[in-house]
This record gives structure tokens, sequence and C-alpha cells, in this order.
């Protein structure tokens, strides 16, 4: 059965426009084509069909005749080919190579026109030659090993099947039906069986408060992950962080963006997909417990002295939503706990080395642990090998202290801030104390030496 698109009616209609004026046979002239309808489908290797019409009457009179086809073009618009013949009738080789003007499945109309006198005449009626391929069709389903594919196929006859596969076939399903054109089209569904994700990921290590990124890595086991599932729990989300579904842009990792929050005790749900499947082809959960580590309360501006800012009155702009008071400590250095490290202030007098964070206990009895910190050597050991010391005192009084060479004096609060500085010569001398209680650093910088440190306490 021949089904006409609406581009069809209206292709019709424009080649019915752009016939040539002509003078009209007689409704009863022998030379008229009546009506007349064929489709012609071409196999792959072929390269044209035969248009054929067959047993038409001469017409009175006619000297020569010739043939018209009108079709929709690669453009959208109508055009024509004219075909000459002597006989009366046609018997035409189309090749659609030599006209890539048209666009295959076409639908040309036939008209048929004879030379009588001087003018071409167009005989009554009209034929129609629709143009189509032979249609190999070849569809994949791609299904995870273990699963089953229930589809559907409805053919011209608005006949459905059933296709069903399940995990070891490996034989295509084969339809053979016909196009809207009326041409074969034998149509083959092949079944790709997936291997279910199976992934490995890594520990996520120490995270910081302050860090803007987690970076997630992975090794894949089995199968092709495409894109991953990551959830959280409710302390997580609470904190801001946010579930989502990722396209994975690498082979081995992710990342997901750390939101502005308190540090805290956290745990994400992570699950890979291959999306490429039809179906839902997913690996196991996997849950990660994560731990945002205290930030903003290690001053580490110098080179030699880490100290916990434990004055109330210093902001702390990373240790969101935390308001901690500290009374005790432990240093630990590339993973070690420092033997007698347990003060506010952690110095070393040839300059930090190493990755270090502190544990701190709150007045409450609460113990965090700080974000790392990684301080590399940049200064050369100092070949002065004199006592500095600064005595303790009272807010405003003059400090006694012996300095081993010439150099600058300065007392900084614990945010790191200089409140006074002075030059000094080898030997002893005064500075005057802050004029508020508290903890404080003196340094001494010697002219081309390490500089030296000291701890400060102002009651």
């Amino acid at each position: 059965m021949l089904r006409k698109s609406v581009y069809t009616w209206l292709t019709a209609l424009l080649c019915t426009l752009l016939l040539l004026p002509a003078v009209p046979l007689r409704a009863a002239d022998p030379g008229s084509i009546g009506n007349y309808t064929d489709v012609l489908c071409l196999d792959r290797n072929e390269l044209g069909v035969w248009m054929t019409v067959q047993n038409l009457h001469e017409a009175a009179g006619a000297a020569s005749y010739r043939y018209r086809l009108c079709g929709n073009g690669a453009d959208g618009k109508a055009d024509t080919i004219y075909i000459d013949k002597d006989s009366i009738s046609l018997d035409y080789f189309f090749r659609p190579a030599d006209y890539p003007q048209f666009v295959l499945p076409a639908t040309f109309e036939l008209h048929r026109q004879a030379l009588i006198g001087t003018a071409w005449q167009t005989a009554s009626g009209k034929g129609s030659f629709t143009v189509s391929r032979n249609e190999y069709t070849f569809d994949t389903v791609r299904v995870c090993k273990l699963d089953t594919y229930t589809g559907s196929y409805t053919n011209y006859a608005d006949q459905t099947d059933r296709i069903f596969f399940s995990y070891g076939d490996t034989a295509d399903y084969v339809n053979y039906d016909k196009t809207s054109l009326g041409c074969d089209k034998e149509y083959h569904l092949h079944c790709t069986w997936l291997d279910v994700p199976e992934v490995e990921i890594e520990p996520l290590g120490v995270l910081c408060q302050t860090d803007k990124e987690i970076t997630v890595y992975f090794n894949t086991l089995r199968g092709t992950p495409t894109s991953v599932s990551v959830s959280f729990n409710k302390a997580a989300l609470k904190a801001g962080f946010k579930n989502k579904e990722l396209a994975l842009k690498s082979a081995n990792h992710f990342t997901l963006t750390v939101p502005t929050t308190s540090r805290g005790d956290y745990a994400m749900y992570v699950q890979f997909y291959d999306t490429t499947s039809l179906a839902a082809c997913n690996g196991k959960r996997d849950t990660l417990a994560f731990n945002l580590n205290l930030g903003g309360y290690v001053v580490d501006k110098w080179d030699d002295v880490l100290l916990v800012d434990n004055n109330p009155s210093n902001a702390n702009p990373d240790a969101v939503g935390d308001t901690l008071y500290f009374a005790s400590y432990q240093w630990y250095k590339n993973g070690r706990a420092i033997g007698g490290a347990t003060g506010q202030v952690y110095h070393e007098e040839f300059g930090l080395n190493g990755v270090y964070y502190v544990e701190m206990t709150d007045t409450l009895g609460r113990t965090y642990r700080s974000c790392a910190v990684e301080k590399r050597p940049v200064i050369a050991q100092s070949s002065s090998q004199e006592v500095f010391t600064v005595e303790a005192g009272q807010p405003g009084s003059m400090l006694h202290y012996t300095s081993p060479s010439a150099g600058t004096l300065a007392i900084y609060d614990l945010s790191g801030k200089c409140l006074t500085s002075l030059a000094v010569e080898s030997g002893d001398g005064s500075i005057q104390a802050p004029p508020i209680p508290g903890l404080y650093m003196v340094r001494l910088l010697p002219a081309g030496e390490k500089p030296l440190t000291r701890k400060l306490i102002v009651r």
C-alpha cells in the first residue's frame, strides 16, 4: 500500500505550476497517458532502476514525444528532468547518481508531451514513479550481564513482534518488512552484554575544611563506568554538601566541590554506572567516611615557628561556625607525635622541615585535629651560638633581652602582626612590652643569618 506524505502532495502541486504552456489535447485524444503509478526499489548494489510505461496510444499529428519527470529536489524545491523519446512508450534507466539534485526516496510525477506542429502539448493524465532503496537496518542494544532485555517491533502490517534477550544469547533478531514506500527492509537487532562496573575506590586521605575541592581516585576492575552517583549523609547535607550525578571525564578520578562549612565527620555514598546500557547498569554502592579537619587556628607565618591562635579576639575567617578555646596541645611531624611538643607554640631552632599538624583539646574535653601545614627549609643555619633571651614582664613595662648579634628585634601578636621593632646591637638591652596581657612572639633578625624566635608572656 502506497503512503503519500504531505511533502509529496506539495511537490505534485509545484510540478503542476511549472508545466510549460501547452494547448491541451481533447479528453478523448488517444495520446492520453491515463493515470499510472509504480514503486521502484533499488537494491544495495544496483546503480539505477527502469522507468517503463508501455501500451500508450499515439497522439494525432505528433512528430515526436518527450516525458517530463518532476520531483522534490535536495534544496526543498521542485526540479524537472526532460526525457526525449521518439517512441510513444517510455523505457528509461534512471540513475540516481546522474541526478544529485534529487533526494531518495523521491516521488516523480510523469507527464507526456507531444510535439504537434511547432509546439509541445501536454497529454491529459499523469503518472507517478516512487524511487526508494531497499533498506538494511542494524541496531544494537547494550544490556548488563545477568539482566534481560525485552522489547517490541511493529512491522508494516501493524503486527507487533516481541523481542526477548537473556544473557548468553548471541543470535540476532531479524525481521523482514516493507518500508512506507513498499520496498523491502531487513531489520537486525543485536544484543551486546555489558559487565557491571566494579570499582575500587582509594581512601580519601586527610582533608581540611579550607580545601576547595575533594578529589576521589578509583581503579576500574571490571566494566566501563561512564557516570557516578554521589550522595551524602544527613550531617554532610546539613553542612552544605549536595547530592550529585556526574559524568566521568577521567578514567581514574572525579572531583567534588567543598562548601564553606565547619569541620566535621561526614560520609558519602558512591555508586558507578554504565549509562550506555539500555537499562540501568550500576555497580554496588560504597560508603566513604571522611573528616574535614579544623582550619584557621594554626599560624605559620614564619619558617621556624608554628603556633595556635587561641585568642578569641583574633578573627579566624576559615574556622567557619567554630568558637573554640583550647586547653592542651600535641604537635605532630610527618604523622608522628613530637615528644615534649605540648605547648601552644612549636619551634624548631634551625627551621621547620616536614608536614605538621596539632591535636587540640578544648575546655570541654573535645579533641580536634588541625589541617596539615607543609614547611620546607628556606634559610641557612645560624652561625651564632650565643643565647638569645627575653624576660617576661608586665603590660607596658621595659623587658630585658640579651642578643647574640646585631640586627632587628620585633614583637608580634599571635596573628603574625608586628607590634613594635627596633635596631639592636649584640649584648643586653630593653624593649617595651605590649600594653595588653597575653602571649606574644619576639623575633631577632640578625643581619645575614637565620631569625631567632622566643615566646613572650605579658602578665
